[in-house]
C-alpha cells in the first residue's frame, strides 16, 4: 500500500537495509534468514513502481553482494568498509545495467584538509575508472562535516 501511494504521488523508491548487513549477520544467516523477505519487498516495489529499486546497504556488502544482485535491484551501494575495486570491478562485470554508488569515506569528506579530501576523491575516481553506470557519494555525512566540504567536493569533481 506504501509503495502504491508513493508511485500515485509520482514519487519514487529507494529500499534502504543496513539493519542486515554483515557482521550483523553472516553471509549465510543474510542469505537464509534475510534474503527471501528483501527479495519479495523488492519484488513488490519494483511491481508498484514499474521498474527495479535501489538496494542501499552500509557495511562490507562484498561477501553477500551476489544476493543483493539476484534481488533484481537496478542500484547498489559500494561503502567505504568494502574491497571498493574488488566490488566494482564484479559489479560491473556480472550486472553492467546496475548503478553503483561507490561512497567516500566519510572521516575524510568530513576533514577540514582540502588535500585529504582531494586525494580521497581520485581514489574513488580511480577504482571507477570511467565506468558509465558508477556514481561517487558520501554515505551519511557526520554531524561535524563542514558545509563547505560539500561544494569543495563537487567543484573538484567538476573541475572548477
Amino acid at each position: 500500500m506504501f509503495c502504491r501511494a508513493i508511485a500515485a504521488a509520482g514519487l519514487d523508491v529507494a529500499f534502504f537495509e543496513s539493519a542486515a548487513a554483515p557482521p550483523l549477520l553472516s553471509p549465510q544467516q543474510f542469505h537464509d534468514i534475510e534474503m527471501p523477505a528483501l527479495r519479495r519487498i523488492l519484488q513488490l516495489a519494483a511491481e508498484c513502481i514499474g521498474h527495479p529499486v535501489p538496494c542501499i546497504m552500509g557495511g562490507n556488502t562484498c561477501p553477500i553482494l551476489d544476493d543483493i544482485l539476484s534481488t533484481g535491484t537496478n542500484y547498489v551501494a559500494c561503502n567505504v568498509e568494502t574491497d571498493q575495486a574488488a566490488f566494482v570491478e564484479r559489479v560491473a562485470r556480472t550486472h553492467p545495467h546496475v548503478k553503483i554508488r561507490v561512497n567516500l569515506d566519510p572521516g575524510v569528506v568530513a576533514c577540514h584538509e582540502p588535500e585529504r579530501i582531494y586525494r580521497g576523491i581520485d581514489r574513488v575516481l580511480e577504482i571507477v575508472g570511467g565506468r558509465p553506470q558508477c556514481v561517487m557519494g558520501t554515505g551519511c555525512l557526520p554531524l561535524e562535516t563542514p558545509p563547505g566540504n560539500m561544494r569543495l567536493i563537487h567543484q573538484y569533481v567538476a573541475g572548477d
